[in-house]
C-alpha cells in the first residue's frame, strides 16, 4: 500500500523546497508560451514582470520588443533623412 501511495504522489506534484522568495504557486506554474516550469522570478535579473513566462521566453520577449523599437527608430531616421534631402539640408 505504501508503494502505491508513493506512486500516486509521483503522478502529482512532489514536495519541493521552495526557493527563497517564491510561492508554491510559482513553483507549480508553467510558462504560457512553451509550457516550461523554469520560472525563476528571483534569478537572471528578472524584474518581476511577466510572471507567467519562463526565463527563456521572458528574455526572448524582451529582445523582440527591443527589435521592434530599433526597427521603428531606423524607419523614422530614414524618413527624417528623406525630408532633409528634399529641403537640401542634408549633404
Amino acid at each position: 500500500m505504501a508503494a502505491q501511495e508513493e506512486g500516486q504522489q509521483d503522478k502529482t506534484y512532489r514536495r519541493v523546497d521552495l526557493p527563497s522568495g517564491s510561492t508554491e504557486k510559482e513553483v507549480r506554474m508553467k510558462c504560457k508560451i512553451c509550457g516550461s516550469m523554469a520560472i525563476n522570478h528571483h534569478l537572471h535579473a528578472r524584474d518581476g514582470s511577466d510572471p507567467d513566462l519562463c526565463d527563456v521566453c521572458f528574455w526572448r520577449n524582451r529582445a523582440n520588443i527591443l527589435a521592434v523599437e530599433v526597427k521603428r527608430f531606423r524607419e523614422m531616421d530614414e524618413e527624417i533623412k528623406e525630408i532633409l534631402r528634399e529641403r537640401d539640408l542634408l549633404t
